[in-house]
């Protein structure tokens, strides 16, 4: 009984530890940052420290011995091909089909339930070399900025954003700034890879590894009906 209760503590802390959110945060002022924190942890991803490259001596080149040529073997067909030969561009066209749906899930399931987006901030300064081009340009940058944040800001779940695009017909060049923290629990993240892994292997790896020669579809002898031949037979000119 104490075994059942260390191994049900064990399962619940590794479920506690699971649930813990994994944080990603980056930002653009003037340089860009980017770090990832786990509970007390914290990882600097960007920009990264310069690694001193080590000098290593050149060692003496040995001349090694003539070999005697080998006869390339023939190469045999891999799966892809075997699976082509076997069902043609309709299979491959379907196959593409069944992994690109499956991707297409497991981004859905990531992004649209399970990733926070706790603060959005963006600020962009535009400007050219006169009025017209300012204008110009402002319209351009809204018509590609505020789109996919509408959709990101719909379908998403987003707690705190900010987005300013504004035209300044007084400086000299265009800025920007933006700050982005998300984050999402290792748990979901597990079970969507999971869920993904066993959707790809059904749809995607089975069919590649049963590969099979499509039949040809030909009439069934045993399927035609006697008596309608037998009537078609009979019809005929009568005799004189």
């Amino acid at each position: 009984m104490i075994a059942l209760y260390i191994l049900l503590g064990i399962i619940a802390l590794i479920l506690l530890i699971l649930l813990i959110p994994v944080h990603f945060r980056a930002s653009y002022v003037g340089s860009l940052k980017a770090d990832v924190s786990y509970a007390f942890l914290k990882f600097k991803l960007y920009p990264t420290a310069p690694k001193q490259k080590k000098k290593k001596p050149e060692a003496p080149k040995e001349e090694k011995p003539k070999t005697e040529e080998k006869q390339e073997k023939p190469k045999e067909e891999n799966i892809l091909q075997k699976f082509y030969r076997n069902q043609g561009v309709e299979g491959v066209i379907q196959l593409v089909r069944d992994a690109a749906n499956s991707v297409k899930r497991l981004l859905h399931t990531i992004v649209i339930r399970h990733l926070i987006i706790h603060d959005l901030y963006l600020r962009m300064d535009i400007c050219g070399r006169h009025a017209a081009e300012c204008a110009e340009k402002y319209g351009l940058v809204c018509g590609m900025v505020f789109p996919p944040l509408s959709y990101i800001c719909s379908t998403c779940h987003v707690r705190k954003y900010d987005v300013s695009v504004q035209p300044d017909y007084l400086a000299t060049f265009s800025s920007a700034e933006f700050y982005i923290n998300l984050s999402i629990r290792p748990l979901a993240l597990i079970g969507a890879v999971i869920a993904f892994a066993f959707r790809l292997l059904f749809k995607v790896v089975l069919k590649l590894v049963r590969s099979q020669p499509k039949q040809a579809d030909q009439p069934d002898i045993k399927d035609i009906n006697p008596a309608v031949s037998n009537s078609q037979t009979n019809q005929g000119g009568a005799l004189s």
